[in-house]
């Protein structure tokens, strides 16, 4: 370790950047040396799988996914179908939970693993509760639809959630579905009611179906356990035409799908005979995946007796309780996304969502808000933190360099390293993102404590926290200091070091005169105008436009 007393600040700049160069490397492939290729053992990818209760090694084209090799996991192609709204009021915080600990999954397959995703999710554009919306507003149900889905794409917006790779509405596919009730039909799976002039689904071919008590919707079916397929319209409802050209050409039923056939279809429709991981709400688990799945397999005439295996992987995340009871419209107690932001910033949520497993229930409460609250405050200190210290060191007249980078940043490095591994294991072991949270929230307490900081190791440092908060969705107000690995940043960073150099020796000598002479050396301030020009005509070649006003200057 060395100093340079009264460094210029060109100097400054280019050591600096031969700085960010090493940082970044270090920072961003902390496994490109070789000794740390090997991963510990038990970091292959393990989910819990909601039907079989088992928690299972995931494989993707038959080979298990190990969390952190990205380069052996970049081909491999993940098939994603997810449970989107019924699309017939504001969204709320129960909708929230469920997409953003999607969300979440989904980031850290893509980003932490490497894998490839596609990701689906159906919006159910018409239903009961949609049409009683309509009727209530004097509205056509497509409307209510089209306004509600759009207000869902913009609450998801505003959390931050990635957006599907497909959406799949409902009334999009109609006669898709048509043809998937035909097929069930034709196979023996479906019949027709007479008393209701549905087509129910025939559970009596699967012996092994989930037993049901006969209610009042037990009507027109031959079992309990049967459920609708498509359902025929009531008067003033809206309608299409169900035929079926191999059970008789008499046979046209004015009607809609039923809930759970549309999202075989959809996902079918995608994805074919089988999908990677199915997610959802736990609320949704019985009878909707379930009856989902029926679907699929008899469809794909599917031998296996495991009736969900259609989906190899099946995801449910916990429900969001207020009072101790499901948040939910039905039940009146629902706080909705807009509500809530507010009064909130999104990042209390996604924390919520981090810090509580997605297969947990969680009861909404002050506790729960303060806490996410002093998490967000953390990350906001210590990204402030960053700034100041890297500003201090941009000002300073003494900067400290190593000349042997990789000795002094080692202690940093092999910290920076373990979180690291840390973030792995928790994503490895059924996606547990609080534990890699943790080893954040460690790091940053360890690093702010340290005594002095050099460059190397607050750029190693901040760039892996705002990674971290990149990759999981969060959008904290990080300044362009820890930007230095744009190549045009450098640039302009070190032309403005140039000028402050300029007008900083100009105003030196001027007030040197002055001590003298009691006068402004219209030498110098002639040089500081032309510095100023210079420097104004440089940044328009950046697209940055400095301009004059009477007032102020921008």
């Amino acid at each position: 370790m060395f100093c340079i007393k009264k460094v210029k600040h060109v100097f400054f700049a280019q050591n600096l950047r031969k700085t960010l160069f090493f940082a970044k490397n270090c920072c961003f492939d902390l496994d490109s040396d070789p000794k740390t290729q090997q991963k510990p053992i038990g970091n292959e990818l393990r989910v819990v799988n909601t039907f079989s209760k088992q928690k299972q090694t995931v494989l993707i084209n038959g080979e298990s996914v190990n969390v952190g090799n990205q380069t052996a996991n970049s081909e491999r192609l993940v098939k994603i179908y997810v449970c989107g709204p019924t699309v017939y009021d504001y969204s709320h915080l129960g909708h929230a939970l469920t997409y953003i600990r999607f969300d979440l999954f989904v980031r850290a397959l893509r980003s932490v693993c490497g894998l490839q995703i596609i990701t689906a999710m159906n919006i159910t554009d018409i239903d009961d509760k949609i049409i009683a919306k309509a009727t209530h507003e004097n509205k056509s149900a497509r409307s209510v639809a089209d306004f509600y889905y759009s207000a869902f794409l913009d609450d998801m917006s505003a959390l931050n959630v990635t957006p599907a790779n497909v959406y799949l509405r409902v009334t999009n596919h109609i006669c898709d579905i048509v043809k998937y009730i035909n097929r069930l039909q034709n196979l023996g799976f479906a019949y027709h009611s007479p008393e209701t002039n549905d087509i129910n689904f025939e559970s009596s071919q699967f012996p092994f179906y989930l037993t049901t008590e006969r209610t009042e919707k037990s009507l027109g079916k031959r079992s309990p356990a049967d459920f609708a397929l498509w359902k025929a319209s009531k008067p003033n409802e809206p309608f299409w035409i169900y035929t079926n050209p191999k059970i008789g050409s008499e046979m046209f039923i004015n009607g809609r799908p039923g809930w759970h056939v549309e999202c075989s279809v959809l996902a079918n429709g995608i994805f074919g005979s089988n999908i990677d991981f199915h997610y959802g709400g736990r609320d949704l688990k019985f009878p909707h995946h379930y009856n989902e799945s029926l679907c699929c397999h008899a469809y794909h005439k599917l031998k296996d007796e495991n009736v969900c295996g259609w989906a190899k992987y099946w995801l449910h995340s916990g429900q969001l309780r207020y009072a101790n009871e499901k948040m939910s419209k039905s039940l009146g107690n629902i706080i909705t996304i807009k509500q809530f932001l507010k009064n909130y910033h999104f990042h209390i949520l996604r924390i919520i969502c981090i810090r509580n497993h997605y297969r947990e229930d969680l009861n909404f409460d002050e506790t729960l808000l303060q806490e996410a609250t002093s998490i967000d405050s953390k990350f906001k200190h210590f990204f402030s933190f960053l700034n100041r210290e890297i500003d201090q060191l941009c000002s300073s007249e003494f900067a400290s360099f190593s000349d042997d980078s990789s000795h002094t940043t080692e202690p940093i490095l092999n910290v920076v390293r373990e979180t690291q591994l840390e973030i792995e294991r928790g994503i490895a072991d059924d996606i547990d993102l609080n534990r890699g949270l943790e080893a954040v929230l460690k790091l940053m307490k360890l690093f702010q404590a340290l005594p002095r900081h050099t460059f190397l190791d607050l750029i190693i440092v901040g760039n892996f926290i705002k990674q971290w908060t990149s990759v999981f969705g969060f959008k904290y107000d990080v300044a362009s200091d820890l930007n230095f690995e744009n190549p045009k940043n450098s640039i302009i960073i070190e032309r403005f070091l140039k000028f402050r150099e300029e007008v900083r020796q100009l105003s030196a000598k001027n007030l040197m005169n002055m001590k003298k002479t009691s006068q402004i050396d219209p030498d110098c301030l002639k040089k500081i105008l032309s510095a100023c020009d210079e420097i104004r005509r440089d940044m328009k070649e950046y697209g940055i436009v400095i301009q004059d006003t009477k007032s102020v200057k921008s």
